[in-house]
């Protein structure tokens, strides 16, 4: 693949790049109301940037964890997102963190997530995690924090670049 620098601007040059993008765009504009995901084009399974665009991320805080009985990988969090009513939201995070770790750290939540009833308690959101598979068959957790102090409620938005693609012939 070969990359032409114009000042701040990079163009994509490889003809499949084009063909890709084409069914990509083409698949949006006519498929809409098929739902979230888009067909697997070149092995990925591509979303739609309309469904993406309208994920609401949101800086939040951990106020309480709980255990659930009967759960042995459930908490029960109380979160604050700078708004009136602080939030409930049940995560498996009990075989990654303790209680006391999760007390009063900073995370990233999906707040417009859609309710949903888990065990006796509704999960109003989700955190966000990076997670990793070790050798040893078990897995690490870490939950995805802002780097610097910043407001409650505060939103998370999407950075990115747009790549102007031409085929060159």
């Amino acid at each position: 693949m070969a990359f032409i620098h114009f000042g701040s601007i990079y163009i994509k040059v490889k003809l499949w790049i084009v063909e890709i993008s084409s069914k990509i765009r083409n698949y949006n504009r006519s498929n809409k109301k098929r739902g979230f995901f888009m067909d697997t084009i070149e092995g990925i399974q591509y979303i739609n940037y309309d469904y993406f665009s309208k994920i609401k991320l949101k800086v939040g805080k951990i106020l309480e964890a709980e255990d659930i009985p009967g759960k042995d990988k459930l908490y029960k969090l109380t979160v604050d997102l700078g708004e009136p009513e602080k939030r409930t939201l049940v995560a498996g995070l009990k075989p990654y963190y303790t209680k006391e770790e999760l007390q009063s750290k900073y995370v990233i939540v999906v707040s417009n997530l859609e309710p949903r009833k888990i065990g006796p308690f509704t999960s109003q959101g989700m955190l966000l995690a990076a997670s990793q598979k070790i050798e040893d068959g078990t897995e690490k957790v870490s939950l995805l924090q802002p780097d610097k102090d910043i407001a409650l409620g505060s939103d998370i938005y999407w950075i990115f670049y747009s790549f102007f693609i031409f085929q060159i012939t």
